[in-house]
């Protein structure tokens, strides 16, 4: 999440830390043999996300992260350090989500919210109205998924994120396939009105039974390539003893000439 919100905005909040020039080489000496001029007391997630987004784009922007140099004991430093380890360490989407309600609670804006956790604002209101669209009943299921996914299910009724979460249940899928149930979900309702579990996973059994038939098709076409049609050509659909042959030990060959005439 920390990746999206500098993506978008940048890195607002400053990292800080101390001069170490004047320490001993080998109390600052880097994996490459150089020397450290610099020791940061926190930012560590900021910069990490920078390197990622350098990685990823090559933007001459991500190379650095801004940076203050004040003057406090070592033993400070290293309980700002610890500090912000210890608030960020383990915590996922929706914990943080749920903190940030708690606080909200309290009386903090969104605003100030944002800015205590250096988040942006888009990213609080998002966590905010996940976990306050969502149902009391789906709250376990949320935990397991990401927050993209989240947001998509808690766009509905309360009634019809727990239809949807109990299908998914019971059918063996996942978090993946959130939005394409949702999506069903939502024509179901904008053709009738209500939401039905029934129609639902008549719909879901109906959707895997067309990815099994597109994985038949593709599996086919691999086949066709494989062996190469330039081999046989239009030889092998003119030999009848063949295709008796095949027939003979059961196996389906006119699919596959349907594609080869493809």
């Amino acid at each position: 999440m920390i990746v999206d919100s500098i993506r978008e905005v940048g890195i607002l909040q400053p990292l800080k830390g101390i001069d170490i020039s004047d320490w001993k080489p080998a109390d600052r000496r880097r994996p490459d043999g150089g020397l450290y001029r610099y020791l940061a007391g926190f930012g560590e997630g900021r910069t990490a996300a920078a390197q990622r987004l350098y990685t990823e784009t090559h933007e001459a922007r991500w190379r650095t992260v801004p940076f203050i140099v004040v003057k406090v004991p070592v033993g400070e430093l290293l309980t700002w350090f610890l500090s912000e380890n210890f608030q960020r360490e383990k915590l996922s989407w929706i914990e943080i989500a749920e903190l940030l309600r708690a606080d909200l609670k309290s009386g903090m804006t969104p605003a100030e919210l944002a800015a205590k956790n250096h988040y942006t604002l888009n990213h609080v209101t998002k966590l905010l109205r996940v976990v306050g669209k969502a149902s009391p009943k789906v709250m376990d299921d949320l935990r397991k998924m990401t927050v993209q996914q989240g947001e998509t299910l808690t766009k509905l009724p309360h009634a019809s994120q727990e239809i949807i979460v109990e299908t998914l249940h019971e059918h063996g899928l996942h978090g993946s396939q959130m939005p394409a149930v949702v999506h069903m979900a939502q024509e179901q309702v904008a053709q009738t009105g209500t939401l039905s579990k029934a129609v639902l996973v008549r719909d879901i059994a109906r959707l895997k039974q067309n990815v099994a038939d597109q994985r038949k098709v593709l599996k086919l076409k691999r086949t066709h390539l494989a062996i190469g049609p330039q081999i046989y050509g239009d030889d092998i659909l003119q030999d009848k003893k063949f295709l008796a042959l095949l027939n003979e030990r059961g196996i389906p060959w006119k699919p596959f000439m349907e594609e080869w005439k493809k």
